[in-house]
């Protein structure tokens, strides 16, 4: 007891009944934000506030340890996971390595395999993927397209594309 009062159980208790929470919104409106304008500070959520303690003091080179403390996280991974990018050094050994290697790189030959000419048959199944889409229409090949790539090539039931001409082997290659 202080003074004659219970302690709260709350850390900010509201003003009229002890037992309850402080309002969050009345606490800004007539707290918060008017010791940020008395301060010549901008409008920052409370929240930026200890987002902008912690990563101070880890700048500054205090043990996470004891960041993880005095934001009261239950874990040191919980205050790493937030937190960990604003460890000084955390990532020089990794930074280190890579410049290495990029140091250590000698030119390759080139990964990308040359790409076959395009041949009568190429163009014939180029030719039937054209006749089968239409202009701003996936152009996924249908039944028949698909049966026609599933023969030999001899027994594809080519079409002569002059005369108009169509195998009896194919019948539904014909236009």
């Amino acid at each position: 007891m202080v003074d004659g009062y219970k302690p709260s159980p709350w850390l900010f208790p509201a003003l009229t009944d002890r037992t309850k929470p402080l309002n969050a919104s009345w606490f800004r409106r007539h707290v918060w934000y008017p010791l940020l304008s008395k301060a010549g500070l901008r409008r920052i959520r409370i929240h930026d506030a200890r987002h902008t303690y912690a990563s101070l003091l880890l700048q500054a080179g205090e043990p996470i340890a004891y960041v993880k403390d005095q934001l009261g996280h239950s874990s040191i991974q919980v205050t790493v996971d937030v937190y960990g990018h604003f460890i000084p050094g955390a990532n020089r050994a990794a930074v280190n390595r890579l410049t290495r290697a990029v140091a250590d790189a000698r030119p390759r030959p080139n990964a990308t395999q040359p790409q076959p000419k395009a041949t009568i048959e190429n163009e014939l199944i180029a030719e039937v993927i054209d006749k089968n889409g239409a202009p701003g229409v996936t152009r996924t090949p249908g039944t028949q397209f698909r049966k026609l790539l599933l023969y030999p090539p001899e027994l594809r039931g080519r079409r002569d594309l002059h005369d108009g001409r169509r195998s009896i082997l194919a019948p539904w290659a014909s236009g």
